[in-house]
């Protein structure tokens, strides 16, 4: 008996879901990258006295998504593959960065380009009442 191959549907989500693999590892192999920087900014933000940002945030940081990061690289790399793995990936993306915006805060890096924005919107309102 010859062996069934499989349809073009198949084919093409088999296609799919390797793509999405590939996607899922690629990302976590550069979020490696962007821990050791996102970690090493912190840092020099506290050590310049930028933002007093507590080394427990910093240890809680590093521990938290290098372990969220190798787990997402195992998961992908070592079982059958699951499209919300993408999506995991993408969720820990997110709260990677949201959480060095907020130990930054308003008085850090993130800063600026509000308070710029807000300068622009009264000074409109400024022109507006002298005229």
């Amino acid at each position: 008996m010859a062996p069934q191959t499989p349809s073009v549907e198949q084919q093409l989500a088999q296609e799919q879901y390797a793509k999405q693999r590939q996607y899922v590892l690629a990302n976590t192999q550069a979020r490696w990258r962007l821990i050791a920087l996102a970690i090493a900014l912190l840092v020099l933000v506290r050590l310049i006295g930028i933002v007093p940002i507590p080394f427990g945030f910093i240890i809680a940081f590093a521990g938290s998504f290098a372990a969220a990061n190798y787990a997402v690289q195992r998961l992908a790399s070592g079982t059958p593959f699951q499209p919300w793995y993408a999506q995991l990936d993408i969720a820990v993306g997110c709260l990677m960065i949201s959480a060095v915006l907020y130990a930054i805060g308003s008085t850090g890096i993130a800063h600026p380009p509000v308070r710029l924005r807000g300068a622009g919107a009264d000074a409109g309102q400024d022109r507006g009442a002298a005229a």
